[in-house]
């Protein structure tokens, strides 16, 4: 594989494969979901999660209890909001969440406080499509949802 570096990602430009063995279903592990949802708030969860559901899309939620993000959390995930006004674990745990899902190449929606200029710079350096400060409008948040599960399809 030939790796372009630009700044600070790198894009894969020519991949050579050879024919391997064919997969089954049951090696290739899970289809991967839709949504997860990184929000200590159960109020907040429960909001966007309803509005991934009432769209017909499959998600999860993270336990507030899991501060540190499994590693890899991101490969089993399309899209992922993040709230860092209710965040999951301390700052070190949150920026492991980001990572793991930016490297993965997740669509981000990041929560952040209204005028809150530090959770705006974490948004922007995770990548994310979207940043919305303070509160959540319910019918924002379903556009949301709908543009950002289109972009990832």
């Amino acid at each position: 594989m030939i790796v372009l570096a630009v700044g600070l990602t790198s894009e894969p430009i020519v991949r050579i494969t050879t024919p391997g063995p064919r997969r089954s279903a049951a090696t290739e592990g899970p289809p991967p979901v839709d949504w997860l949802v990184v929000s200590a708030d159960p109020r907040t969860r429960d909001r966007v999660l309803e509005t991934i559901r009432r769209d017909g899309l499959t998600s999860h939620a993270a336990l507030a209890r899991a501060p540190q993000g499994p590693p890899g959390y991101g490969r089993r995930y399309r899209c992922a909001f993040v709230d860092l006004v209710h965040a999951v674990g301390d700052d070190d745990g949150m920026a492991r969440w980001l990572e793991a899902l930016r490297l993965y190449r997740t669509r981000l929606a990041i929560r952040g406080a209204d005028g809150d200029s530090d959770h705006e710079r974490r948004a922007r350096v995770a990548g994310a499509v979207a940043y919305l400060p303070g509160e959540i409008d319910p019918r924002g948040l379903a556009r949301l949802v709908t543009e950002i599960s289109r972009l990832a399809a």
